[in-house]
């Protein structure tokens, strides 16, 4: 492992108050985690979809989770 990328884990296990190994594996499940079958351009108008309907709950006086909730689902 080059002495760069084992600093790296080194100072991540640290942050994340976990041990080296614990460090690695979670970052191995991670990567199995990821779905590469959603493609950038669908994530990045998924992201702007939510940031729209939070802006939209954030002017209300009393914003609606459940409302909120719904319109993104509708946008997926």
């Amino acid at each position: 492992m080059p002495p760069e990328l084992k600093e790296k884990l080194f100072e991540s296990a640290k942050n994340m108050n976990r041990s080296l190994n614990a460090e690695i594996v979670a970052r191995l499940e991670q990567s199995f985690l990821d779905n590469p079958v959603v493609d950038e351009d669908y994530r990045r108008r998924l992201l702007a979809v939510t940031s729209l309907v939070l802006a939209e709950q954030l002017s209300k006086d009393k914003p609606d989770f459940f409302e909120a909730i719904s319109k993104i689902v509708d946008a997926i």
